[in-house]
């Protein structure tokens, strides 16, 4: 036996020194030296080999084993579910659990899962009690193998007819078709169809023309309404009219139109207003003496006929005009009265009554009032009564607040009034002012202040114009 020596390679090998202690011959040894090395060549190959498929190996058992880890999460990460029967539905219910509930009366269940903190039901049921197992089905056709008794579909609808239903009553198609045969044809239903078409067109215009009749109709109506009103408005008109006249003769008395006075510059305007009758400026007057103090019981006419009378007196607690007594005083004409720094025109005698330019119906033309009194008044009642019918009034002093004003205590007790029933008003609303305290109104029920605005010389006004009410 050779004496083995273990290498790590290839595990033992066999002595040298003993195969030479043997006496071989070199040519034996040299031999077995060549296949040792040989056989050391292809040990170590293989080792080589060994060691690759060993790491080879390794890296797929733990790509195996990683794998099967993987696989084995993804099952244990599928929910299961158990089931549970229940009589009826808890308040809440288990992840996972499919709870069924029997119907009322029926041998079906209805299945449940508890999800998102409410129930969800799976699914509705099949109620198959209208049908039968094939098996029965089956038996129940071969029982019926025999058939020599069983007609055609055609043979069974006649028979079912015979039996069941009197058809006596209808018709055949080829009844039908030989009664339909004279009728009209297609082309000519389609020519009858149009031709009823335009007679339905000219009924349409027809009646357009109707209606279009009708509508005129009604215009002429609401014209005739429209007529009416107006009429009933003119005789409203009319009415009011001679209800001025009337007022008028009563306030102007009946002066048979032929008294007249012409006043020239150089007259005194007094004397000539104490007089009944008709006072006529024939030019411009500026009266320095106090005007007022009018005591004749007398009804007299201010025409100021275009003129401008302006009172140039140093007195400002004196008006230019004012009347005492029972005095019937009526402005009229298109001219201007100014009382420059004084109270143009005043009421002072418990009977006494100024018109200022009397009614509009039949004084066409509209005074001017002016002044520029610091103290406002333009128009003044201390007793008595003033009414203003029209006219303009501005005061162009630095106090507009009173430029119609009464005495307080004689307006209290009705013994001093202003009556507005038309006019133009400067800086100054007739219908709502301070005069005889807050929201005094001069302006009676039935007519109104119309505010406007205008500007004269750059500076723009507030602007109140009486009239009737709508």
């Amino acid at each position: 036996m050779f004496d083995l020596e273990y290498n790590a390679n290839v595990g033992f090998i066999p002595r040298f020194a003993y195969l030479e202690s043997m006496a071989a011959s070199e040519e034996d040894v040299a031999d077995v030296r060549e296949d040792l090395d040989n056989l050391s060549g292809y040990v170590d190959d293989q080792a080589g080999d060994i060691a690759v498929n060993a790491e080879a190996i390794a890296d797929e058992t733990a790509a195996r084993e990683e794998a099967v880890a993987a696989l084995n999460e993804r099952i244990d990460s599928i929910p299961t579910f158990d089931i549970e029967v229940v009589d009826a539905l808890p308040k809440e219910g288990v992840p996972g659990t499919v709870y069924l509930v029997k119907e009322d009366g029926k041998e079906t269940y209805s299945e449940y899962v508890y999800a998102d903190g409410k129930w969800e039901r799976l699914g509705t049921d099949v109620d198959l009690s209208g049908y039968v197992p094939r098996d029965e089905f089956e038996d129940a056709i071969g029982a019926k193998a025999d058939m020599t008794d069983v007609y055609s579909r055609a043979e069974a609808d006649a028979t079912f007819l015979t039996e069941h239903q009197d058809i006596s009553g209808l018709a055949t198609r080829d009844e039908l078709s030989e009664a339909v045969a004279p009728l009209a044809s297609e082309d000519e239903v389609t020519e009858l169809s149009k031709g009823l078409n335009d007679l339905n067109g000219t009924v349409d215009g027809i009646s357009g023309a109707v209606v279009d009749a009708l509508l005129e109709l009604d215009s002429v109506d609401e014209k005739l309404a429209g007529l009416a009103v107006a009429n009933a408005a003119q005789d409203v008109r009319i009415d009011s009219t001679v209800s001025d006249y009337k007022k008028l003769k009563e306030i102007v008395g009946d002066l048979g139109g032929d008294v007249e006075y012409a006043v020239p510059g150089d007259a005194k305007l007094t004397d000539a207003l104490r007089k009944s009758g008709t006072v006529k400026l024939t030019e411009d007057i500026e009266s320095a003496t106090y005007t007022g103090g009018i005591t004749s019981k007398n009804v007299t006419t201010l025409n100021t006929n275009g003129k401008t009378l302006t009172f140039t007196g140093t007195t400002t607690n004196n008006p230019g005009i004012m009347t005492r007594g029972a005095e019937r005083l009526t402005v009229v004409g298109k001219g201007t009265v100014d009382g420059n720094g004084r109270i143009a025109i005043e009421a002072n005698g418990a009977d006494s009554v100024i018109n200022l330019s009397g009614s509009t119906g039949f004084f066409g033309a509209e005074p001017t009032y002016v002044t520029d009194r610091s103290g406002g008044e333009l128009i003044y009642c201390y007793l008595g009564t003033i009414n203003i019918y029209a006219g303009v009034f501005m005061n162009k002093g630095v106090d507009k607040g009173f430029t119609l004003n009464c005495y307080d205590a004689n307006y209290k007790s009705g013994k001093a009034n202003i009556v507005v029933t038309g006019g133009k008003f400067y800086d100054f609303d007739p219908a709502d002012n301070n005069a005889e305290g807050n929201g005094t109104s001069f302006v009676p029920e039935g007519y109104e202040s119309v505010h406007t605005t205008e500007e004269i010389d750059g500076v723009t006004h507030d602007v109140y114009t009486v009239k009737k009410s709508a």
